[in-house]
């Protein structure tokens, strides 16, 4: 079993026995930061891609948009990415650098604003102690990844009880036949965008991505 799994699961360990709550959903629109580590292995090469990143992100569920800017670990430069879902396009620049744009897969769609219907409910657990201590549901479920090909995932997704703010998520899967593992901790969580709508601006100009 992945490390993070079983982690999760060593968690949750003395809370597991409760009456399964109601799905729930997320703000439509939110900030988050991300710290995403994790790994994608190249069993074919006998080597391993180590991922450590600093994300920030505007999710706009109502305008089908989804902004980042991503630190990666040793690397000064930020990226950005922007997912126009309802214009069907991907947007890529650096600092100072050549924004270009691709066409989305047919396939690729948003990240869902709410657990899924058929999601696994895992059980509650309690991060932190004493009074300073934050209780959350997990849920079990897979999910296509819209910048990673699309691929489906399984997941491990934890909210907070009775705000449905994403906590905590673990990401097992294939990424283009590599076996993939990442773990996502979000934390300053913002309802709404007003200070960080810049996230879901597309700079001008910006062309289309090389042919590969």
């Amino acid at each position: 079993m992945k490390l993070s799994l079983l982690l999760m699961g060593m968690l949750m360990g003395t809370e597991v026995f409760c009456q399964e709550p109601a799905r729930c959903c997320f703000d439509k629109e939110f900030y988050a930061v991300m710290g995403e580590v994790g790994g994608i292995a190249d069993e074919s090469h006998n080597n391993a891609t180590i991922i450590d990143a600093h994300i920030e992100m505007a999710y706009d569920f109502y305008n089908n948009i989804q902004g980042m800017k991503i630190y990666l670990r040793n690397i000064a430069t930020a990226y950005y990415s922007i997912l126009d879902f309802q214009n069907r396009r991907e947007y890529n620049w650096q600092d100072n650098g050549t924004c270009t744009y691709k066409n989305m897969a047919a396939s690729t769609t948003m990240f869902p604003p709410c657990i899924p219907a058929n999601a696994t409910y895992l059980g509650p657990a309690t991060l932190g102690y004493g009074q300073h201590t934050i209780k959350i549901h997990t849920w079990d479920f897979r999910a296509p990844i819209p910048g990673m090909n699309n691929e489906v995932f399984r997941m491990h997704l934890s909210v907070t009880q009775g705000h449905c703010i994403p906590v905590v998520m673990t990401v097992v899967g294939d990424f283009s036949g590599a076996p993939t593992e990442l773990s996502l901790f979000y934390v300053n969580y913002q309802p709404g965008l007003t200070d960080h709508r810049h996230l879901l601006t597309i700079p001008t100009p910006c062309s289309p991505a090389p042919a590969h």
